[in-house]
Order: structure tokens, then C-alpha cells, then sequence
């Protein structure tokens, strides 16, 4: 049985490896990104060895409605074996000078 597993912000960085290593490692990868462009590239660049079929789905991880949505579909349809939550953005700015909605 291939297990499924989301991973967040994987249109590029970071996020586009951890698809890569997790699809060369037996699992089938649904790529979300806040650029939907982006994470269809990716999906479609993943390695598919184990015959894995790859998908892509737009994603915004500061919605939480989008997030439950996404996991919904994916466990409805796929089942859901693993969450990577990778997207994020960066401030350049010290610590104590972050605001709360900054976290």
C-alpha cells in the first residue's frame, strides 16, 4: 500500500526537497504551495519508481479552513499517512522586535 503525505510550501526551497526525498522513498506526494503554478511543476517532477501518482493543490497554510479542506479531501480520497508543515516566511528583524502576529 503507497502512503500519502501532504507537504506544505513545496513549490520551491526546502519544501520541493522533502517531496523529492519522501517520493524517492515509496510515498506518494500531494505538493501544496501558495502558488498553484509552482506546486503542479513540482508534482509533476517527482519521481513516480514505485508507481506513485503525484498531485499538486493550491494551498494557503494561514487559512486554517483552507488547511482542513486540503487534509479532508486528501484522507477522503487517498487516505493521509503524513503531514509535513514546511511553508512558512521569514521576517529580518530581531526577535524581541517581532510582533505577535508575526508567530
Amino acid at each position: 500500500m503507497t502512503k500519502t503525505v501532504v507537504v506544505t510550501g513545496a513549490g520551491s526551497g526546502i519544501g520541493r526537497a522533502i517531496a523529492t526525498v519522501l517520493a524517492q522513498r515509496g510515498w506518494q506526494v500531494v505538493v501544496t504551495d501558495i502558488d498553484a503554478d509552482a506546486a503542479s511543476r513540482v508534482s509533476r517532477s517527482l519521481p513516480t519508481d514505485d508507481g506513485q501518482r503525484h498531485e499538486s493543490a493550491p494551498l494557503n497554510v494561514s487559512s486554517p479552513a483552507e488547511a482542513a479542506a486540503v487534509a479532508d479531501d486528501v484522507a477522503d480520497r487517498l487516505g493521509l499517512h503524513g503531514w509535513v508543515s514546511n511553508a512558512g516566511i521569514s521576517f529580518m528583524h530581531p526577535f524581541l522586535d517581532a510582533s505577535v502576529e508575526h508567530y
